[in-house]
């Protein structure tokens, strides 16, 4: 199916009606690429819950989609107990160096 969204030369582009959606409401970026990545794509795009977050930091903060998206993901981190950089607070997380 094609979608009313196109690529840069002017050509349709087929892209399911929810990825197309996605895009159309700027959750899409360069290095978040909903375009080319999703092209053919059979899944009912982006998360809805996670979509409506993002679109409402964007509003609220007045943030672009890149860095609204790194607000959701360091927010959605600290409610998991997961520190900035990846790793669990759990203080019973046993980790092991790699030389």
């Amino acid at each position: 199916m094609l979608s009313g969204v196109t690529n840069r030369f002017g050509r349709r582009i087929q892209l399911n009606e929810s990825f197309a959606g996605d895009v159309e409401a700027g959750l899409n970026s360069d290095n978040f690429d909903v375009l080319h990545h999703n092209e053919h794509d059979e899944r009912n795009g982006l998360d809805d819950k996670a979509k409506n977050d993002i679109k409402k930091i964007m509003m609220d903060k007045n943030l672009s989609f890149d860095e609204a998206r790194l607000s959701y993901m360091r927010d959605t981190f600290t409610e998991h107990g997961i520190a900035q950089d990846g790793t669990p607070k759990d203080p019973r997380t046993v980790t092991f160096a790699r030389d």
